[in-house]
């Protein structure tokens, strides 16, 4: 079982969780919990990603998930069997996000998706609680 980073800070999943998937260090990875508040009004928080992304010859792409049938549907295929990427979980009345490490099995045309890693300790969020996905691609 691979070594997971997890949070520093109270804010930092998703910084640890792209040191996860990339195989980055942490500390390479910009913070992107510093500011929050300001740079999400004006969009900067998401140029920052972008930004860096670019910088190590990456993108991204983000897919929304829903319930189909009482499973997990998301909107693509993809014909990789396995895959991890990033997922983005969201409780009801939550101020922020957060960020967790996904595994996606293709099961025929629909996917099996499990968290993998939680880099917050003792998180009480779960696979319910995911509203996206997001792919990180070599440029």
């Amino acid at each position: 079982m691979p070594k997971y980073i997890n949070q520093k800070h109270n804010r930092d999943c998703l910084q640890a969780s792209y040191a996860n998937l990339l195989g980055i260090e942490y500390d390479l990875i910009p913070e992107f919990f510093l500011n929050y508040e300001e740079r999400e009004k004006t969009d900067l928080f998401m140029v920052q990603i972008d930004d860096f992304l670019n910088e190590i010859g990456h993108y991204r792409i983000k897919f929304d998930v829903s319930m189909i049938d009482g499973k997990l549907g998301v909107p693509f295929y993809c014909s990789l069997k396995t895959f991890k990427c990033i997922g983005t979980l969201e409780k009801k009345g939550a101020k922020y996000s957060h960020a967790v490490l996904l595994e996606l099995k293709r099961n025929g045309l629909k996917y099996n998706i499990e968290i993998i890693h939680d880099p917050k300790v003792g998180s009480d969020y779960t696979i319910d609680d995911l509203i996206q996905i997001e792919f990180i691609l070599k440029k």
